[in-house]
């Protein structure tokens, strides 16, 4: 199952010192786990949705890509890129709702039932019930009514709990992982235009080595802009003519993925 890659635009404008000829990057991505519930066959027949997931499946999609600024010595050391063959990962941070429990809490028809398509209807049956307690609830057509609106709240919270662990045995599950991996880009100092591979991103596998040509590059450009300016050194005498160079002011940079900009960001120099 693909997912289409979501891009987020960082635009930031910074200040740097342009001597500084590495630069360090957080790549944020997301791992997308599928997997296959346990009554899935049974979905348009029980429930009457045809959108049940039929396999176990791994995608990744990338994020964005951010500039570190200001990095700390506590912080993981960063590996450099093209040269590097792997990297460091960042602590994975979940994004499941633990509000819902990892197993359905089944009615005793549904847990005694001898077959699969039983237990399937029974199943249904009780996801049905579950919605009309609410619908009778949220119309005050019970005969005991939640003392409170807070405590109403947590009845409806728990009926919806009880409702989407239900569905996954029909729908399945989906867990989303946040990762992040480190590079740091090294950029000549003098050039005035500068493309390269930073790192490949596979959609099957996550962040992969720059030799890996499994993933797509993600391509760094910058474009650097020069002034003519005055020295810091001038002649001493006011009737001579003053001496000017040619500095590199500001530099433009992009970062790519599939053609598409994912990061853009400007460096004036001080």
């Amino acid at each position: 199952m693909k997912t289409k890659t979501i891009l987020v635009a960082a635009i930031m404008v910074l200040t740097a010192n342009m001597a500084q000829a590495q630069m360090k990057l957080n790549l944020h991505y997301e791992q997308i786990i599928t997997e296959r519930g346990e009554l899935a066959d049974y979905a348009l027949e029980c429930i009457g949705q045809d959108n049940a997931i039929l396999e176990k499946d791994t995608t990744y999609n990338l994020l964005s890509v951010k500039r570190v600024v200001n990095a700390t010595k506590s912080q993981q050391p960063a590996l450099k890129t093209p040269e590097a063959s792997h990297f460091e990962m960042n602590k994975a941070q979940k994004n499941i709702d633990s509000r819902v429990p990892k197993y359905a809490p089944l009615s005793e028809e549904a847990a005694h039932a001898v077959s699969a398509g039983q237990k399937a209807r029974a199943v249904a049956k009780q996801i049905f019930r579950i919605r009309e307690t609410r619908n009778y609830i949220l119309s005050g057509e019970v005969e005991h009514m939640p003392a409170d609106g807070k405590s109403m709240e947590l009845v409806l919270h728990e009926l919806n709990k009880q409702e989407k662990a239900l569905m996954e045995l029909f729908l399945g599950r989906k867990t989303v992982v946040k990762k992040s991996e480190q590079v740091i880009v090294e950029l000549p100092k003098e050039e005035l235009k500068i493309e390269k591979a930073i790192a490949r991103f596979n959609k099957d596998k996550g962040i992969v080595a720059i030799n890996d040509t499994t993933g797509e590059p993600i391509v760094i450009e910058v474009q650097r802009y020069t002034q003519r300016v005055l020295a810091e050194e001038q002649p001493k005498s006011k009737k001579a003519a003053p001496i000017y160079e040619t500095k590199i002011v500001r530099s433009n940079i992009q970062v790519k993925y599939e053609g598409k900009v994912i990061m853009h960001s400007v460096l004036k120099e001080k």
